[in-house]
């Protein structure tokens, strides 16, 4: 069982849904980093959504955006995001640890070398925003070989036909976008019904919506 299939199965036990904080590695520090996450685990987190930084997080409203260049203006690189991520996981063994990061990173690094850092790191999934489903094939292929989960977003503007492919080719869990625009903007939701309810993704077990 991985380590998303317990998590949801204990938040199916208990009759809850999971708490999945988003992080960005290195904001203020990676020091203050790595003890925000420690104390959000102690809190009850029951995963983490970890960011990595770029230059132009297309998907991000100013919050984020900023915490994105606070970092840079740190110095701070992808290696020494990994060399957290690593401490983490050997802290923090059964916690899910998920990647939101933008698709320059893996092209860059290589889609190979990336996908297999992501694993010897303990990382257990990776959600590209700026990589549609019509454009994850090779992002999967080279998730799928190392054994990290490709998460995919359930668009608010998505047919029944690309919720019945993001809901295949997901692992890990489906991420179901509430509304329409960039994060930290507004709060109220701005869905139809059926994708409210994203009845493909509803169907896998576990249920597999953010």
């Amino acid at each position: 069982m991985s380590r998303y299939e317990s998590m949801f199965a204990t938040c199916e036990q208990q009759k809850r849904g999971a708490m999945v904080p988003f992080v960005m590695l290195g904001d203020p520090t990676l020091e203050a980093s790595e003890r925000i996450i420690d104390e959000l685990i102690a809190a009850g987190a029951d995963a983490l959504e970890l960011g990595l930084p770029f230059s132009d997080p297309v998907a991000d409203g100013v919050a984020i955006q900023e915490a994105h260049l606070r970092v840079f203006a740190r110095g701070i690189n992808i290696a020494d995001c990994f060399d957290l991520i690593g401490r983490l996981r050997a802290k923090h063994p059964q916690v899910p640890i998920g990647l939101l990061i933008y698709s320059n990173i893996p092209i860059a690094m290589g889609l190979e070398a990336f996908y297999e850092r992501c694993a010897s790191a303990g990382v257990d999934s990776v959600l590209i925003p700026d990589v549609p489903i019509r454009e994850g094939r090779p992002f999967s292929a080279a998730s799928r070989a190392v054994g990290v989960d490709s998460v995919y977003i359930a668009p608010p503007s998505a047919s029944e036909e690309t919720l019945a492919q993001v809901a295949e080719a997901a692992r890990g869990y489906v991420y179901a976008v509430s509304r329409v625009g960039v994060t930290g903007v507004e709060m109220r939701p701005k869905l139809r019904g059926s994708i409210m309810l994203c009845p493909p993704c509803a169907s896998t077990t576990p249920p597999r919506c953010c």
